[in-house]
């Protein structure tokens, strides 16, 4: 079944979202994913589901379903973002945001479900 599709997205010249994080993954240093896993880790503090009835945010780790420990490389920490509803087919713009913070513009084209023309 997956190679049915992966032939179809070929065929219109895309790929699917995890060969993308595969080809992002590998260009990631180590300190890119430990930034990342940070600001990761960071916007789910910051949400309002974290504050207390104060309006003051706990300061503790997520738990639950979101929390999760630091991905060990870029292509688990890009599933992660990806399981946590943060990624996905019809949106990539939190994964340009992210890229944009830890300044690997080098990356940005990259982040595209269209294959680049040879040239590009």
């Amino acid at each position: 079944m997956w190679q049915e599709e992966d032939e179809c997205l070929d065929f219109y010249g895309m790929l699917s979202l995890h060969r993308l994080f595969e080809v992002v993954a590998a260009q990631l240093t180590p300190s890119d994913v430990a930034v990342l896993s940070f600001l990761l880790d960071e916007a789910l503090r910051g949400g309002d589901g974290d504050k207390d009835k104060d309006g003051e945010g706990s300061g503790a780790a997520p738990r639950g379903r979101g929390a999760r420990r630091d991905p060990r490389d870029g292509l688990e920490l890009l599933l992660e973002l990806e399981r946590r509803g943060l990624c996905h087919e019809g949106d990539l713009g939190q994964l340009r945001q992210l890229l944009r913070l830890v300044t690997r513009h080098d990356l940005l084209r990259c982040v595209s479900l269209k294959r680049p023309r040879p040239g590009e």
